[in-house]
């Protein structure tokens, strides 16, 4: 947003960072864009769905696999911004915008879309007249974004992100940020820097993230029209400032409090409050969503009679979301469109549409149209499938002289043909049953005494439907009961260290007891399995990933226990640089609740460096491996960055609102970990 004022606000900093990636691209430059900064400590509270923040999300738009907008607690929706003209869009203006719809366009870079954008977007950018350096940036966004880094299918993310910058300020001062959502105290670094972001709703296709960050509802120019038709812009992208309105505490503002203000910011003095000034007017970007889109939350059809004698009755229930008051029609099977009912809540949607008898197949897909919006926007579903309904799953308990036994009653809609019924009770086998005339089927089935059961059981359609349903535990047997034999044991096999590309092949031979299954569990990106050579105890793949990727081996016995071990193998890329960190000194102030650690690295450039607390085992104990201690990735201290001759420090207060920063009695060590995959460790002292 401070494209025209400076460099050193959140885009531009992006793009100096890039010009720093090495051989092959790294993922440093993604770390630092999704990283949580956490210099300080907030001092706002999340109130999700409430009067202050965001509302809802909307529909994914099918093209481009992100949501069609973000909704507020006052109505507003944002959707993408996309002119590269009012919006910070680095698509090729001379080009029309488009997403990739196949991996080959990826690949071939057969798109005009860019690796971020925003939905919403507001800065304050204040610099202080010459010779001083000295500025303060205050920003906030709802950003969209890819996982990957470059634009990627499937790796779609959207965050709130809150972000503070100082510079040239009073080194290791403490300041105060008041701002239109809240407030933050930070305390500069030994350069007079601050650093500081805040980012929620990072997982990837999870958009629900995003509505607990520190926005909402959305600010608006002054005097704006929250009811604005599709497509209005609320600014000119940053061309010009504006003053804004909407805060929910009444701050349409943002206030700096600390050493040195008033003297570098002379016209932005607050006379009543010493050692304060306030900034007034914003940079923004955002616009009115220019469609609602439709997305179809559910679907299912039911179907009754006989297909052979054409006499088969068919119907489909669906359910449906968008934005309130809209125009949705939907159809099945290529039949007429029927509208569809807005329910009891406000944007959702319902239809049932009769297919009408001496219909002699199964209705397969089903459309939706939002026609209230121009050109329409369309959701499709295909191989509908049936709804399965688990009436009741009770599962009791065996005792030393009998088994345990499952009993499911459950029913189908399709009440045309015989459907089978797999029930899934976790790692436990069930034979599938048959549905009869009414689309009902039972299920009752002994289970040996030793047998542990799960929460839940899962029932699947040989018509494709599915549904989870609780386990009602009954009888008082003792179903953990230990046998005569001893249960199972797993053995992974040793960890391993492979470049990337590799083969590795890894056994679980070495398991103790009656096993009987062998069930490997792969991480779910850099790892392609051998579907081949991957037989009983043996996984066999090549590793496409660089970093730790970590393998879970689950054994059952024949009495149906379990065992879990867990191997690591650490996958290095020849192509990548690893730098060098050190840590050359470690304190914790307990008297000030104060980290303070520096250290430095032999990449000399803006990487980031985080800091964790080591890993505790069970008695307390420091985790070592090949003798040095492991991180502890719940336990994240904060990041910093390193500065232009290698040197870094991270220096933040704690808070009882963040008690895993707090050390214990049995803390020694801190474990720093670059973004270029440098570690170090060092054992802290800590001083009244």
């Amino acid at each position: 947003m401070d494209r025209p004022q400076s460099s050193s606000g959140d885009f531009d900093r992006r793009s100096r960072s890039s010009r720093h990636l090495t051989k092959a691209k790294t993922a440093a430059s993604f770390a630092v864009l999704f990283a949580l900064v956490a210099t300080a400590t907030s001092t706002t509270a999340q109130v999700p769905n409430g009067p202050v923040g965001l509302k809802r999300v909307g529909p994914l738009d099918p093209t481009l696999g992100f949501p069609a907008w973000y909704e507020d607690t006052s109505g507003l929706k944002l959707g993408v911004c996309k002119d590269p003209g009012r919006c910070f869009f680095r698509a090729d203006p001379l080009r029309p915008v488009s997403f990739p719809q196949t991996e080959a366009q990826v690949l071939a870079g057969d798109f005009n879309f860019p690796d971020e954008m925003f939905y919403y977007a507001i800065e304050n950018l204040e610099i202080a007249p010459l010779p001083a350096r000295a500025r303060v940036l205050y920003h906030v966004a709802i950003e969209g974004a890819f996982a990957s880094g470059d634009v990627q299918l499937g790796q779609q993310v959207v965050f709130a992100r809150l972000r503070i910058r100082l510079r040239d300020l009073v080194p290791e001062s403490t300041y105060t940020i008041r701002h239109p959502y809240g407030a933050e105290v930070l305390e500069t670094d030994v350069d007079g820097g601050v650093f500081y972001t805040r980012d929620l709703g990072l997982a990837v296709g999870n958009f629900q993230g995003a509505l607990y960050g520190d926005i909402g509802p959305f600010l608006v120019p002054t005097g704006f029209d929250r009811n604005a038709p599709k497509g209005t812009f609320l600014s000119d992208g940053g061309l010009t400032l504006e003053t804004l309105e909407g805060s929910p505490i009444g701050r349409n503002f943002v206030e700096y409090e600390g050493p040195g203000l008033t003297t570098l910011f002379p016209a932005l003095v607050v006379a009543e409050l010493p050692d304060t000034i306030r900034s007034t007017t914003f940079s923004m970007q955002g616009q009115v969503a220019e469609q609602y889109g439709v997305g179809i939350d559910n679907a299912y059809y039911s179907a009754t009679g006989d297909a052979a004698s054409s006499s088969m009755s068919t119907a489909v229930t669906v359910f449906a979301q968008s934005a309130e008051g809209q125009s949705l029609i939907a159809r099945a099977q290529d039949g007429t469109f029927v509208p569809m009912q807005e329910n009891g809540t406000s944007g959702h949607y319902f239809a049932q549409i009769d297919l009408g008898g001496a219909n002699a197949s199964l209705p397969a897909n089903l459309e939706v149209h939002n026609v209230s919006d121009t050109p329409l926007t369309q959701a499709t579903r295909a191989n509908l499938t049936d709804l399965v309904t688990v009436q009741s799953a009770v599962y009791t308990l065996g005792t030393t002289t009998a088994p345990g036994n499952l009993v499911v009653q459950l029913v189908s809609t399709d009440k045309s043909t015989s459907r089978t019924m797999d029930v899934d009770l976790a790692d436990f086998v069930v034979s599938p049953v048959l549905t009869g005339g009414q689309g009902d089927a039972s299920v009752s089935q002994p289970v040996p005494a030793t047998y542990v059961p799960p929460e839940q059981i899962v029932v699947r359609s040989s018509a494709g439907g599915i549904t989870v349903a609780p386990l009602q535990i009954v009888g008082a047997g003792k179903s953990t009961q230990d046998p005569q034999v001893p249960g199972p044991t797993a053995d992974a096999g040793l960890d391993q260290a492979v470049d990337i590309r590799t083969v590795v092949t890894l056994s679980g031979a070495n398991s103790q007891g009656l096993v009987t299954q062998f069930l490997w569990a792969p991480p779910t990106a850099g790892f392609e399995i051998d579907n081949v050579n991957s037989q009983g105890a043996i996984l066999q793949g090549t590793v496409t990933q660089a970093g730790d990727l970590s393998f879970r081996l689950t054994v059952i016995d024949q009495y149906g226990r379990a065992s879990e071990d867990t191997v690591v193998v650490h996958v290095t890329d020849p192509n990548v640089v690893i730098d060098v960190v050190a840590v050359t000194a470690a304190r914790y102030d307990n008297g000030k609740g104060l980290w303070d650690v520096a250290g430095t690295s032999d990449v000399q450039w803006d990487q980031r460096i985080d800091v964790y607390l080591a890993l505790l085992d069970g008695n307390g104990q420091t985790v070592l491996v090949n003798g040095l201690p492991v991180k502890d990735p719940a336990r994240h201290l904060g990041a910093t960055f390193v500065g232009d001759l290698g040197f870094w420090r991270y220096r933040a207060p704690t808070s009882t609102f963040r008690p895993e920063a707090i050390p214990t009695a049995q803390d020694q060590f801190v474990v720093v970990e670059s973004s270029l995959q440098g570690t170090a460790s060092f054992r802290f002292r800590v001083t009244r």
